[in-house]
């Protein structure tokens, strides 16, 4: 019988190999980009710089960012291109911006 934990892990890797599959065949029909990969939710917390993964999953369902995300199944996985356009459009926001006394 296998462990609970090592169910886990297989589902894990069968959605890692899935989206690489997605991301790496540009024969599919899904108009998927061979060049950008999708990320994890830890990836992209990663690559944002931010403390808590669980801080994107807040932004998502208050809808305070709009970053655009991949469902498959019950998982949730971020383009690469989306978030570094997120990250391009902070920083022209931060520079555009002017403070005012």
């Amino acid at each position: 019988m296998i462990r609970k934990k090592s169910r886990k892990a297989l589902k894990v890797r069968r959605l890692n190999a899935r989206s690489e599959k997605l991301t790496s065949n540009g024969a599919d029909n899904t108009g998927v980009d061979s060049v950008d990969p999708l990320l994890t939710q830890e990836q992209a917390a990663r690559r944002l710089t931010l403390k808590n993964p669980k801080t994107l999953t807040v932004w998502r369902c208050t809808r305070r960012y709009d970053i655009p995300f991949v469902r498959i199944g019950r998982y949730i996985r971020y383009r690469q291109s989306s978030i570094d356009s997120f990250l391009a459009s902070l920083a022209e926001n931060s520079l555009g911006k002017t403070k005012t006394k």
